[in-house]
């Protein structure tokens, strides 16, 4: 039990436990000092005499949390109600109080990175270590702290990973605390929602004293999240700011209000629940000429020009100065990333001066703002600028350069942001926007469900995430980022419909639970959590079962059983009266042994796949062991599915491995699931192949084509024989991360990205793909087939591999990557100083 949480505004030293929630008052200093508000999410902060404190709500929680003895907790409110400042006090409380370390878990890299900068400072002040595990970053299994612990804070699948070494090291007792955010992405389907519930049931059987705190959006079945974790539930409707919803049809604008019930009549139709809520406030009228009607027909830039302004709604857009010369802001969310870069520029053409450049700044505040934007452009382009030298001064000015788009929106304070940024290039941007550099970000639904960047009016430009309407979570975590606490007194959000668009749009809102009692299920489903166990034919539950006993949770039918019906798979399976669960796992076992992961042990001999044996009566009783590549599929964390194929890759490989350059081991970890989503151009496959050395075009021969074929597909031949061309797509993403691989020529990746006709940022998260995919078979095969006459040297070649692949950077850099902060061209400038002073080795750099 935590101390008693009645707070008491007295002075209070470091050395007077408790006064914070049973934490030092130093804690709540540095809340004041690193975070720098003097208001936060209901909290109040007097510097002077270090008082805090807490709005009711977060009271109600934590004190829940303090009542309930241990128990697990899911509490959910709307976005930005301040859910993250009670998660870090818990966090606190376990590391500084209960001395155990805490597993945070993010559901992006980005979300991550933003939460170990945070945090950082906090760490170094009270004793504890922040520890990132997100892309290539993070030491498994972690690394054991003298004297202190850590909070590791990683993306789901890195704590997946994370929580199988704990459990293989019989150590996951070291965790007392597991923090969730976004804890409803278990029901978004794929292997992020399955990895997620596969990870929180392994918890559950395994160390049910780990204490679950999950942080969900408000869903329509919230009681099935907390049947699953054994929970409790916290809800509530608070807002540091009030949100004001409007929707645009036509000119017109009409206040959408929230229903506090659902008092609807059988013959009602959400059409007619919909008309009820609206109230009309204006017909928009903005002096729009033809040309820009016909460009901008949804008065897009007349609405985001009166916000930039200073007005709301209510002031109806008047074209009189502004009464302020605080900068407002502006998140435009589109369907699609092309949507996004098209809208951005658009806006940076069309916005008048006087919102891109107040004319209510001085001459100071508005050379700086222009300054500002400058430095971001040179930003920006950092990466190139810093490869100019390798590439011989080949046509400087092109790569110099970065994004068109980006090159002509930024001046005007506008950009974009979604998947096919750059990580450097969204943390750019998104601070330039924190910071007021940037006004107006058109976005994806990405932004939404990550990092924390609020504004003072949200427009919903097109209520779809690529061809399908917005869900009822997804238009809240939308609307939810209208509004900086602290800034503004209230937060608009206006969602433009077009005519076919209003039946969806009050199906949607009709579905969203009443705002008074969240944990009410109301009608449809887009407000439902469900499990995602079953994805892709049920590879869900094999990846479950495979872990189960392959880490010897549970290795006979009846403990296997057992712990299947603790996921949110069984429990909403026999809420629905359709307990399919044994069904479901006798099935998938089934497909094990098939696979060759799992054998069937009776009476102490192993025997081979035995259908009948899983399809009788009584087997409670039977046994079963992983196999040697089971085991390899577990520790590696493989996808069941494609780990035998990538096995066989290697064995081929191994009779003829090509080390005369990096692209032969390229192409065996060049994930096979993410090559066959890039549209292969046929043509730049064949020039790049084209000019690859004698000694390494020979691969083509080694994948089992004629040497023609790559001109036959880029000339338009007619191919009498048309042979399986997945590897040749491995093949064209491993030739695209070959030209990022080679660091003494190395090409940025603006221009390999063009080359290939991908995206930056995807090409930058094929990366990262191809890295954990080298890194997971590192661990696979050094546990389980170092000795193995085959893949023995596999097991030595790629853990240097991966590394050089996540950074692109030479072996004598590498362990300058691993410092904080430190990116691929400042540590190469740094090694080339180094090599320049004569001491080409990182001992000259102060690092062992």
């Amino acid at each position: 039990m935590l101390p008693c949480l009645v707070f008491e505004n007295t002075l209070c030293c470091d050395q007077e436990p408790g006064a914070f929630y049973g934490l030092p008052c130093r804690v709540r200093e540095l809340f004041a000092e690193l975070r720098g508000v003097t208001e936060l999410y209901g909290m109040y902060i007097t510097f002077t005499l270090s008082v805090m404190l807490v709005s009711d709500w977060q009271k109600e929680c934590l004190l829940l949390t303090s009542s309930t003895a241990g128990a697990n907790l899911v509490y959910s409110l709307p976005t930005s109600g301040g859910k993250t400042l009670v998660a870090e006090i818990l966090m606190l409380q376990e590391l500084l109080l209960r001395k155990k370390n805490v597993l945070f878990i993010l559901p992006f890299v980005s979300i991550v990175q933003e939460k170990v900068r945070s945090l950082t400072t906090m760490g170094l002040e009270l004793g504890f270590w922040v520890e990132e595990y997100a892309g290539s970053r993070g030491r498994i299994p972690p690394v054991k702290r003298r004297g202190c612990h850590s909070v590791l804070m990683a993306t789901i699948e890195k704590a997946h990973s994370i929580v199988n070494s704990l459990i293989d090291n019989k150590s996951l007792a070291d965790v007392g605390l597991v923090i969730v955010d976004e804890l409803h992405m278990i029901g978004e389907g794929g292997s992020r929602g399955a990895c997620l519930e596969i990870l929180l049931t392994k918890l559950l059987v395994v160390s049910p004293q780990t204490r679950i705190i999950g942080m969900s959006a408000t869903l329509a079945n919230m009681s099935d999240l907390t049947r699953f974790l054994k929970a409790e539930l916290y809800t509530s409707n608070f807002r540091p700011v009030q949100l004001v919803q409007y929707v645009k049809v036509g000119d017109h604008l009409y206040e959408l209000f929230e229903t506090t019930s659902r008092n609807r009549q059988p013959t009602d139709t959400p059409e007619e629940l919909l008309y009820d809520q609206l109230v009309h406030k204006r017909t928009v009228h903005f002096q729009y000429n033809k040309q820009m009607l016909a460009r901008d027909p949804d008065h897009l830039v007349g609405l985001v020009a009166e916000t930039l302004l200073g007005y709301s709604v209510e002031d109806g857009g008047s074209d009189i100065l502004p009464r302020s010369q605080r900068r407002f802001s502006c998140l435009v969310f589109c369907p699609t990333k092309v949507h996004c870069e098209n809208t951005a520029k658009m806006l940076a053409e069309l916005l008048p001066p006087s919102a891109c450049f107040p004319s209510s700044l001085d001459k100071d505040s508005l050379e700086s703002l222009v300054q500002r934007r400058s430095e971001l452009l040179t930003e920006l382009r950092v990466d190139s600028l810093a490869d100019r030298d390798a590439l011989n001064q080949e046509r400087p000015t092109q790569w110099g350069t970065c994004c068109p788009v980006l090159e002509v929106t930024v001046p005007k304070g506008v950009a974009y942001h979604h998947g096919g940024l750059t990580q450097e290039e969204r943390v750019a941007l998104e601070e330039a926007y924190s910071e007021g550099t940037l006004s107006v970000l058109c976005c994806t639904s990405t932004l939404a469900a990550g990092v924390n960047l609020p504004a003072r009016r949200v427009i919903i430009r097109k209520p779809y995430i690529g061809n399908n309407f917005l869900s009822g979570s997804q238009y809240k975590q939308m609307i939810g980022r209208a509004g900086r606490a602290g800034l503004d007194s209230a937060g608009e959000s206006i969602t433009i419909l077009q005519p076919n668009d209003q039946t969806h749009f009050a199906k949607m809102i009709d579905s969203i639970p009443p705002i008074c009692n969240p944990s009410v299920p109301v009608s449809g489903s887009h407000g439902l959590c469900t499990s995602s166990l079953l994805y892709e034919d049920g590879k869900g539950m094999r990846q479950l079962l495979l872990s189960l006993v392959g880490l010897q949770i549970a290795t006979t039918m009846h403990d296997i059983l057992s712990a299947a019906k603790r996921t949110l798979f069984a429990v909403q399976a026999e809420c629905a009266g359709n307990d399919v669960t044994e069904r479901v796992v006798r099935a998938e076992l089934q497909a094990l042994i098939g696979k060759d992961l799992l054998l069937l042990v009776s009476d102490d001999v192993i025997s081979g796949p035995s259908p009948t044996k899983l399809s009788r009566g009584d087997i409670l009783n039977l046994q079963f062991q992983a196999t040697r590549l089971g085991r390899a599929t577990v520790k590696g964390g493989l996808d069941t599915d494609q780990v035998g194929s990538l096995l066989s890759d290697l064995r081929l490989a191994s009779r003829a491995l090509n080390t005369s350059g990096p692209l032969h081991l390229l192409y065996l970890v060049a994930p096979p699931d993410v090559a066959e989503q890039i549209q292969v151009d046929w043509g730049v496959l064949y020039d790049r192949f084209s000019l690859l050395t004698p000694a390494e075009s020979n691969i083509i021969s080694f994948l089992g084509f004629p040497e023609g074929y790559l001109l036959w597909k880029a000339t338009g031949h007619p191919i009498r024989k048309k042979l399986d061309e997945r590897p040749l797509r491995r093949l064209y993403v491993a030739l695209a991360l070959s030209e990022l691989w080679q660091t003494s020529t190395t090409v940025p990746i603006w221009r390999v990205a063009e080359r290939y006709k991908v995206s930056r940022g995807s090409l930058q998260s094929l990366l990262s793909s191809a890295a954990a995919l080298a890194s997971s078979l590192a661990h696979a095969l050094s546990s389980e087939y170092a000795s193995d006459e085959q893949l023995w040297a596999f097991s030595h070649l790629l853990p240097e591999f991966a590394n050089r692949l996540a950074y692109c950077v030479s072996s004598e850099l590498l362990p300058l990557m691993e410092l904080p902060g430190v990116k691929r061209a400042s540590s190469s400038c740094i090694g080339l100083a180094a090599t320049s002073a004569g001491q080409p080795n990182m001992t000259a750099l102060g690092i062992p």
